[in-house]
């Protein structure tokens, strides 16, 4: 480099020095007078320089009002407040890069042009001080609901890094940070938030500050990613319809936009959710893919028919999903216990048969049903039979089934039902026959003929093959007058038989009669059977 001197120019006042060869870092103050100088060759004086600072660099700006035959711009700077300025560089740009600096470290800076071999006067001095700047959102996290500070709100934490000597902060999402406020710095507090603009995906936030001295940061930035929602895509079982029980398998999964939160699915608004994974265990297959999946297995108190399966899912980030149901439906059965009848304790009673059968102890308990065949030697009962009863009583275990046919072969059946429709395996009792109807016989009355003030004595001989009682027996008057008879005699040999007889007046005229007994099990007889064939009566006279 050479050295160069500098006279000063008393006739017009002009400065400018001639050249001389220096080297890089030495004062460069040392000139020669050149003489008379026309103004229009001297180098035109740096103005509106700026600085931009930032990690062990700064960044020096700054015009010229006309920049014709400027060949070159020299750069002098000075360390600390008092230091003494020495040349740093030269470029033939208006802009100027210090990347030999220390952070908080003072740098003090002045800038000249230069034509041919004069160099101009120098500019005004700026001073910066290089530092670590930069933003940093939500603690550096790659992805945020914009929950963390106030729910709903978009707004996120945002670290403002800069040295103590920064005076203001600007944020925006758009790099030209157009229309963005100037915010104080305050070092003892150095966090904000900030509003992230409507709609998921990545957004940025670029910062500027100002220093002490007026030095402009250089635009710094930081990025995440916006995520509001959470999405439950699918909902799956894999029963196809199969009745499951205790101990049986059912897989579930739920499918999620997104890895990382947890998965829920309800069958049964009783029984506790059931929590889903993908972390590669519990019958998930691929970890973090974003179905939650699980092997689950059925246990007691689980029981639900043609049920669909709500799954939920929240991730985290806090976002919480809406509620998917499943497209196919799950029926788990957990039967009631087995009963059956009480073989020992079955009545045939005439035409009737009284039933008993075990208690049922479940507690989700609806009913007992009882199933019965027509009268078929060779029928065997199912739910599908005649259902000839229901019990709601848990602990009512007999039922009397009337109206049978004497003679027959039936079969019954029993279940028990729960509430939630599900069966006890069917029980099922034959008996071979039951009783015949009440037998009358020895019919007859005394006297033939009469007048309006006889007696006429109606008798006849009641009994029943299984030595059922009769309910009552009656006289049949003309096809519609009944009687009572009353038993004659203080026995209930009824499978031997006992008379009845009740003596009555008549109106004048010729009359039929018949007789018509029914046992205590409803089961009924009449003689002569059919009403056109009644007996002939006595003739009575005026």
């Amino acid at each position: 480099m050479t050295r160069l001197r500098s006279l000063g120019i008393a006739a017009t006042g002009l400065v400018a020095a001639v050249l001389i060869p220096t080297g890089c870092g030495k004062k460069h103050d040392d000139l020669i007078d050149p003489g008379p100088i026309d103004p229009s060759a001297l180098p035109p004086v740096p103005m509106d320089l700026a600085l931009g600072v930032a990690t062990s660099r700064v960044v020096l700006t700054w015009s010229v009002e006309d920049a014709t035959g400027v060949t070159e711009f020299r750069i002098y700077r000075a360390e600390g407040v008092e230091g003494e300025f020495l040349y740093r560089s030269s470029t033939t740009t208006t802009r100027f890069v210090d990347d030999q600096v220390l952070n908080g470290t003072t740098y003090r800076y002045q800038v000249s042009a230069v034509k041919g071999a004069l160099e101009g006067q120098r500019s005004i001095t700026v001073s910066a001080v290089p530092d670590v700047f930069g933003l940093v959102i939500e603690g550096g996290a790659e992805v945020t609901s914009g929950n963390n500070v106030a729910l709903g709100t978009r707004r996120v934490a945002v670290a403002l890094v800069a040295p103590p000597s920064t005076v203001f902060w600007s944020l925006s999402e758009d790099s030209t940070l157009a229309g963005a406020p100037l915010n104080r710095f305050v070092p003892s507090a150095p966090v904000t938030t900030y509003v992230l603009s409507p709609g998921d995906g990545r957004k940025t936030i670029y910062g500027r500050y100002v220093g002490d001295g007026g030095s402009i940061s250089e635009l710094v930035h930081a990025s995440i990613r916006l995520d509001t929602r959470a999405l439950i895509l699918e909902v799956t079982e894999d029963s196809e319809g199969r009745t499951l029980g205790i101990g049986d398998t059912l897989h579930i999964a739920l499918i999620a936009d997104t890895t990382g939160g947890a998965a829920f699915v309800r069958i049964d608004e009783d029984y506790p959710s059931i929590e889903l994974f993908d972390d590669g265990s519990a019958g998930d297959p691929t970890p973090f893919d974003g179905a939650y999946e699980r092997d689950f297995g059925v246990t007691a108190g689980l029981e639900v028919m043609e049920r669909v399966l709500i799954g939920s899912f929240r991730d985290d980030l806090g976002n919480q999903a809406s509620s998917v149901f499943s497209t196919t439906r799950v029926t788990i059965a957990v039967p009631p216990g087995p009963i059956s009848f009480r073989r020992s304790a079955v009545q045939v009673v005439g035409s009737s048969v009284r039933l008993r059968w075990t208690e049922n102890t479940d507690s989700d308990f609806a009913e007992y049903r009882l199933y019965r065949t027509d009268p078929d030697p060779a029928a065997t009962v199912s739910v599908d039979d005649n259902l000839v009863a229901i019990i709601t009583d848990q602990v009512g275990l007999e039922w009397t089934d009337t109206g049978l046919e004497g003679g027959r072969r039936y079969q019954w059946g029993v279940t028990a039902y729960d509430v939630h429709g599900f069966r006890a395996p069917l029980d099922t009792l034959t008996v071979e026959s039951v009783g015949f109807d009440p037998v009358l016989t020895g019919p007859g009355h005394a006297p033939a003929t009469g007048d309006l003030v006889t007696t006429f004595q109606f008798d006849c001989t009641y009994s029943h093959p299984a030595n059922l009682a009769p309910a009552r027996v009656e006289l049949v008057v003309d096809g519609t007058f009944l009687v009572p008879m009353t038993q004659t005699g203080p026995g209930n040999d009824w499978v031997g038989g006992e008379e009845f007889s009740v003596g009555i007046s008549l109106g004048a005229g010729s009359h039929v009669y018949a007789f018509e007994a029914i046992a205590v099990d409803d089961s009924r007889v009449r003689l002569p059977a059919d009403p056109a064939t009644d007996f002939l009566g006595p003739t009575v006279t005026n």
